[in-house]
């Protein structure tokens, strides 16, 4: 498919650290373009904010993400029953609290951090649980073998008793029907 030409084309086309957002469906979903992505457009589903010289948008995609930013606002500006939606205006009227440039860097930065962590802690689990589920596994291996606890014929030899097999036992429970 071929992106629009004229205008249209060059209003559509997305560029780095253009920020995306859902206007149907997934309201508020928000995407930060990378310098990765290649030629690429939008279409009517998607709002695009170009980010004012000054600000980092990053720090813009955050606040928009987040339950106490972005998307509170979202909820109060989307309309429709069957088929909800934000048009453009509402987009434009979005209140974003901009902080001098040095402070949205520290925020990003420090969001990062902690998303990093996040990202680390939830690794640790994931493995952890891996670990937990062999442990289970080899658990019951043993118990299922014998192996986890002594038998009654390994505790009757250490006490100097005698001990009667399961075959024994049912054995005599036939000899005595």
């Amino acid at each position: 498919m071929q992106p629009p030409e004229g205008a249209e084309g060059r209003r559509t086309k997305v560029q780095e650290n253009d920020i995306l957002i859902s206007i149907t469906a997934d309201i508020g979903n928000i995407g930060l373009i990378n310098d990765t992505i290649g030629e690429a457009y939008i279409n009517q589903h998607i709002a695009l904010a170009r980010p004012i010289k000054g600000t980092n948008p990053k720090y813009i995609a955050f606040f928009l993400h987040s339950n106490e930013g972005g998307k509170k606002q979202f909820e109060k500006l989307q309309r429709g029953a069957t088929k909800i939606g934000l048009g453009l205006n509402d987009i434009r009227s979005l209140q974003i609290p901009l902080p001098p440039l040095i402070e949205q860097n520290e925020i990003v930065r420090r969001v990062d951090a902690l998303f990093a962590l996040a990202d680390k802690i939830e690794k640790q689990a994931a493995s952890a649980k891996e670990r937990t589920e062999k442990l289970r596994q080899s658990v019951l291996a043993l118990a299922f073998s014998g192996r986890l606890v002594e038998t009654e014929a390994e505790i009757a030899r250490r006490e100097g008793r005698s001990y009667e097999s399961a075959g024994e036992l049912l054995e005599r429970i036939r000899g005595n029907k």
